[in-house]
């Protein structure tokens, strides 16, 4: 398609205003703090890029050198799902700038499409599958130096096919995610199927004999697939085979496939096609709250009155909001697997190794570890969901630090009947923890949730984001992230160097005084903490009204 040379000045003047954007979005110390964070965490992601294409790389050499072409499939394959999973458990992917907002400028079509693709570039799995396939291309021309001109053009035609693979399912998944609660559906299948992968190992281990016949059947289907021409190209170029040209055309037709796919999805945004959900235009009739309503409403009697309505607009928050509730059902689904790879017994005549059946005395500890993982997070940014109300809490006539109290208390009913349910989930498999294990679990548990209720005050004041209903995609602050992690791995390696010292000296008891002994030194220092918070959260008000008023 040639773009025309409107077109190009169009795409100059975005990327300059991107840069704009950008440059003027960091002027704030807070921002340029979360600038270091992100560029911590791609520092940590480039590891897994080099990483991932080397080891392509030496693949492809291995390959190449020894005449096993056909294997070369196996790679493309690699590369293939290294591109599209990532993005697909991500829930498409849903880019961070909204192309359509930019239809409100007289931008021309191909202009559109360009940028469209160009934002797939940026994507973390793209960048990796890429750098996968240069290092493909460099290891096989350098076992084969004559394979390398085909390498480098079925390279290059791969990775057009994969960039408008991915671009059309970003667009389509846009389409088909409209509505909130197909994003809660696909967002709960996102976090299960996740969850399954960590347990993809002994599956694999159990049913690896059955797996060998099937995928040796489906071989010829596999062959027609994109990795599968991609692989019998090289390897029929090597042979000298002239049915080349026609696994060629074939990867060539896939890509212009792709190509309508996603400039049908385009041209319709761009005609002016919008699913998102908006309000339904009716007259709203104030209707008093009947007797019977107002009575069945819940009342916290133990607490005042503030802190009460805090924890009553929190548990609505959770109720409401189908994504928390599912996120909160996964720990109960973990067991489960545990329970599956336990029953899987290892093939005769070898060793058992695996760490679920040498450590099942843990299962309850590694478990409520796992919960506070996923809840504890709520913590880190806990005035996301409430968005303009935030405003309230400053008007009001409350104390700050009843707010934050009756957050941290509904978060804390949480762990605890996640924990209470854990628990009994465990027992019920047979593997119930002794008491000094279970004492030493919950006291392990009351220091890492006080901690992360601190630090998750602090991150929610400094470093705000504005938190939608349901599994939509929504990028959180840098710090928060390198924090989040950072404030993990310090609990995690608290508790682990507590129950390994236990175990080493043979002192069971050692772990549930030492964790007492913690507990009680986080929550005096969350009771200064709460007095401390009230003038940080005057000082932050303005930071606060600025990410999540709008």
């Amino acid at each position: 398609m040639t773009v025309p040379a409107g077109t190009v000045a169009q795409i100059r003047t975005v990327a300059w205003l991107r840069y704009r954007l950008f440059r003027n979005s960091r002027r704030t110390a807070s921002a340029k703090l979360d600038l270091l964070a992100r560029a911590a965490v791609v520092s940590l992601g480039s590891l897994l890029v080099l990483g991932s294409g080397s080891a392509m790389g030496v693949g492809a050499f291995l390959f190449a050198k020894h005449g096993l072409f056909n294997r070369l499939s196996l790679l493309f394959w690699g590369v293939f799902l290294l591109w599209h999973v990532p993005a697909v458990l991500s829930v498409a992917a849903a880019p961070q700038l909204e192309f359509r907002n930019l239809l409100r400028f007289p931008l021309r079509y191909p202009a559109f499409f360009v940028l469209s693709l160009a934002y797939g570039l940026l994507d973390i799995g793209a960048l990796m599958a890429l750098f996968s396939l240069l290092c493909i291309t460099l290891g096989g021309g350098a076992a084969r130096p004559a394979l390398f001109p085909i390498l480098a053009v079925v390279s290059l035609i791969f990775s057009v096919l994969n960039l408008l693979l991915a671009r059309a399912l970003a667009n389509w998944f846009e389409r088909l995610l409209a509505t909130r609660r197909a994003r809660e559906i696909a967002g709960f299948l996102v976090l299960l199927a996740i969850l399954s992968m960590q347990f993809s190992g002994m599956s694999i281990e159990r049913w690896g004999r059955q797996l060998g016949p099937v995928m040796a059947k489906a071989q010829p289907a596999l062959a027609l697939l994109p990795p599968g021409l991609a692989g019998g190209i090289v390897a029929g170029a090597a042979r000298g085979d002239a049915t080349v040209l026609g696994a060629l055309a074939g990867l060539v037709a896939y890509a212009a496939g792709f190509a309508f796919l996603l400039d049908r999805r385009l041209r319709a945004q761009y005609h002016g096609e919008d699913f998102g959900e908006a309000p339904v235009a009716a007259a709203a009739i104030a209707r008093p709250l009947p007797a019977r309503a107002a009575a069945e409403t819940p009342r916290v009697r133990l607490l005042s009155g503030p802190v009460a309505a805090v924890v009553r607009k929190e548990v609505r928050y959770v109720l409401r909001n189908t994504s928390t509730l599912m996120m909160l059902l996964l720990p109960l689904l973990m067991l489960f697997f545990f329970k599956f790879a336990l029953g899987a017994q290892p093939r005769p005549g070898k060793r058992e190794l695996d760490l679920f059946r040498r450590l099942k005395d843990l299962a309850f500890p590694g478990a409520v570890a796992y919960v506070f993982s996923l809840v504890g997070q709520l913590s880190l940014n806990c005035f996301g969901f409430d968005g303009r109300g935030v405003q309230l809490f400053f008007l009001a006539a409350v104390r700050f630090r009843d707010i934050l109290i009756g957050k941290n208390l509904t978060l804390a009913a949480v762990l605890l009947v996640e924990t209470s349910l854990v628990g009994l989930i465990v027992s019920l498999m047979g593997h119930p923890p002794g008491l000094a294990l279970l004492l030493a679990t919950l006291f392990w548990l009351a220091f890492a949730t006080l901690v992360q209720f601190m630090a998750g005050a602090w991150l929610s004041l400094q470093f705000p984001q504005r938190v939608e209903f349901g599994f939509k995609h929504q990028r959180a602050s840098g710090v928060t992230v390198l924090l989040s992690m950072v404030l993990l791995s310090f609990v995690f390696s608290v508790g682990y160097m507590v129950l390994a010292a236990a175990r080493l000296w043979l002192r069971a008891w050692i772990a549930p005084v030492v964790f007492l002994v913690l507990g009680a030194l986080a929550l005096a220092a969350y009771r200064r903490f709460l007095v401390w918070i009230e003038g940080f959260a005057a000082a932050r008000r303005e930071n606060l009204f600025s990410k999540l008023v709008r």
